[in-house]
């Protein structure tokens, strides 16, 4: 899903500068983390010891409030800056990304806390629905979902 939405978002980039560059290595920096969550969340519910799995759901929520963080920065950026993007795209269309990636450090930072005051498996939940949700609505404000549409964007 991240791929379908850096995709989405690039289709609409003319041309980058510095800042876009380092916005776009953060998103590529946290999405690095990921495995590493992932990973003690596979070992954590192997063992059976609940408190390790709370542990390693807060692990995953943080990382992913981060990755979501990232895309926060990204959009803004592009918001403050729309002659980096096509002619064709909508000055406010950035701006108008910036709530999606608001849901997910909500959501994913809820998760985490659901997680660990309630039980692992409503985290677990949260984080199987969010990629869907981010699938979803990968091609944006403007278009919504196209799962079977031939268009190039």
């Amino acid at each position: 899903m991240i791929w379908l939405n850096h995709k989405a978002a690039f289709t609409r980039i003319r041309v980058m500068d510095r800042g876009l560059q380092w916005a776009n290595l953060g998103i590529l920096a946290t999405l690095a983390l990921v495995p590493w969550p992932t990973a003690v969340i596979a070992v954590t519910a192997r063992t059976g010891n609940l408190a390790d799995e709370r542990v390693a759901v807060a692990l995953y929520a943080l990382v992913g409030a981060l990755l979501c963080s990232a895309w926060l920065l990204f959009f803004s950026y592009l918001a403050r800056h729309p002659d980096l993007t096509h002619e064709d795209v909508d000055d406010s269309y950035f701006a108008h990304e910036r709530p999606r990636a608001l849901i997910g450090v909500a959501l994913y930072l809820a998760a985490g806390v659901l997680g660990v005051a309630v039980h692992p498996l409503v985290a677990s939940i949260v984080f199987l629905l969010l990629p869907a949700f981010y699938g979803f609505t990968s091609h944006g404000h403007d278009e919504g979902p196209r799962l079977f549409s031939s268009s190039r964007r």
